[in-house]
């Protein structure tokens, strides 16, 4: 997938279990690999951290594919980091990432899927 110029490799998370598991117990992730949640509808989603020992940056996905807003995770932590409008794609990138890059809300995103 790109966010303007930035190509980042993600694995895709469809499924309730791909969902349910995320990123749990990843003790590294590449500055430019991360995890894009597809879900059916926009709706509001909430994420946590229980069992996810890296810091993470969440980018809240519109349908239009923009991004709502950003929020970074702090790692194993049962907080909750919530979208502030319905949303069907949640992107998790290692901690920083987005605001290194320039990357911030209302910037488009291109998501390519298959091999």
């Amino acid at each position: 997938m790109t966010i303007g110029r930035h190509v980042f490799n993600v694995e895709v998370a469809a499924t309730t279990e791909s969902r349910n598991r995320g990123l749990m117990d990843r003790e590294s992730l590449a500055a430019d690999a991360g995890m894009l949640f597809i879900f059916d509808v926009s709706r509001y989603q909430s994420f946590w951290m229980k069992d996810t020992p890296i810091a993470l940056d969440m980018a809240f996905i519109r349908a239009d594919l923009t991004i709502s807003s950003i929020d970074t995770m702090e790692p194993l932590t049962t907080m909750r980091h919530k979208s502030a409008e319905p949303v069907p794609y949640v992107l998790e990138l290692p901690a920083g990432e987005l605001a290194r890059r320039g990357i911030g809300p209302g910037d488009a995103v291109s998501i390519k899927l298959g091999r």
